[in-house]
This record gives structure tokens, C-alpha cells and sequence, in this order.
């Protein structure tokens, strides 16, 4: 699987495709311990966006990527109640014009009522009701990827404690 991971990794960087990156980034420690900052900042932000805390992990040490992939699903490394198989992530990419990249992630459920396909349906807001088409809820967390001279490589990880 890492040898498969890392290749990936290596064909999206030659291809300058950050979302084929990140899929090698969630399925692959190998490949998240390669393209890794050598120190990684993590940091812990209240709703109003203040620092309740923030440190610097080496990257060797760093054991809490957020994100897993799942057949074709982004799904929490660890859900926030264990034994949750239902939860997902919605993630939002964005890239600014330096070509940093920032993966935001919101943990969702979905209520299964798909329009035919594969999908899993509406993402439910945290009052269980759908949101409208085209919304994201509020992110959890936030990944910050950074370029480098021949791809991109994790720097930070922000959470929120709401």
C-alpha cells in the first residue's frame, strides 16, 4: 500500500495535482512522513478564532493526520464518538495564488437520500436536517500544505474547539 501511496504521491507531484496529493496524504503514513514539514505546527483555536494553544511537533512524531480514506470517502481518522461509522468528512480545498493549498475538514453525516449514484446522500447540519445544496458546515480543522520546489508539504494543522 505505501509503495502504491508514494507513487501516487511522486505522479501527483509531477502533475501538479494537490488533490490526487492529498488522497496519497490520507491513505499513506509513508507518504505523510515523506512530504512533512520537518517541524509541523499544531495549533488549537477557540470559535472566535484565538490560540488556546499551539506547539511544534517534528514531523516523525506527528500521529495525528486527521484524515483516512475509505473506498472513495474521506472519512476522520478518528470519529468523535468511537464506533461511529456513519461520519465523514467534507472537505474543502482552496488554493491561493503562492500555491499554498488549505484542506478544510468538517465532520457530517448524511441522510442516504441519494439522487441515484453512489452518493451517500445530503450532508445533516448539526440539527439534522440537510443543508442546502452547495453549503459546507463549519470546519473542524484546517490543513495547511505549502509548497515546495517540486510539490507540497504539510506545515500546520489547526483545530477548532467549539
Amino acid at each position: 500500500m505505501d509503495r502504491n501511496a508514494l507513487e501516487m504521491a511522486r505522479r501527483a507531484c509531477a502533475n501538479s495535482d494537490f488533490n490526487e496529493f492529498f488522497t496519497a496524504m490520507a491513505i499513506s503514513s509513508a507518504v505523510r512522513q515523506k512530504y512533512s514539514a520537518p517541524m509541523i505546527e499544531v495549533a488549537t483555536l477557540d470559535g472566535r478564532g484565538n490560540v488556546i494553544s499551539t506547539r511544534q511537533v517534528p514531523s516523525g512524531s506527528y500521529g495525528d493526520f486527521p484524515v483516512t480514506q475509505v473506498d472513495f470517502y474521506y472519512k476522520p481518522t478518528r470519529p468523535l464518538r468511537a464506533g461511529d461509522e456513519g461520519e465523514y468528512l467534507d472537505l474543502q480545498f482552496n488554493q491561493s495564488q503562492n500555491d499554498d493549498y488549505s484542506v478544510e475538514w468538517a465532520r457530517v453525516h448524511y441522510d442516504g437520500q441519494s439522487d441515484g449514484g453512489d452518493d451517500l446522500g445530503n450532508i445533516l447540519g448539526t440539527d439534522g436536517k440537510a443543508l442546502p445544496a452547495g453549503t459546507h458546515p463549519e470546519a473542524d480543522g484546517q490543513l495547511l500544505f505549502h509548497p515546495t520546489q517540486d510539490c507540497w508539504r504539510l506545515q500546520e494543522d489547526i483545530r477548532w474547539r467549539r
